[in-house]
């Protein structure tokens, strides 16, 4: 969550954040881990390959939990790296959201939704 908070950061937003469950008076943006899986095969040791992916959705929500924008991010990783592969993968993974969520949050229609 501290990397989607410096996503919004980064095009221009201030970030105050709110625990879950509590009752806010603006627009929250909320994010849902759909998929986090990685997997290796260790037959071909030492070259041990591992390889998954990760899937979030992530919404915009008014106070009167109205849904105004919304939007699935995923991303792949994979590499031959045995002494971690799992935290190299994930971390590629996450990357390739994190840019992606750059973009879609640089955008006019969640600009729109945020300041409508």
């Amino acid at each position: 969550m501290k990397e989607i908070q410096a996503a919004l950061t980064e095009v221009g937003y201030k970030v105050q954040v709110v625990e879950a469950g509590t009752p806010s008076p603006g627009k929250v943006l909320t994010c849902q881990v759909e998929k986090f899986k990685f997997n290796n095969y260790t037959w071909l040791f030492p070259i041990v390959p591992t390889w998954g992916g990760i899937r979030l959705n992530a919404s915009l929500v008014g106070a009167d939990q109205k849904v105004l924008w919304t939007h699935q991010f995923s991303g792949s990783g994979s590499t031959l790296d045995f002494s971690n592969g799992y935290t190299s993968s994930a971390k590629t993974s996450m990357t390739e959201i994190l840019n992606e969520m750059t973009t879609e949050f640089s955008s006019d229609e969640f600009h729109t939704a945020l300041t409508k």
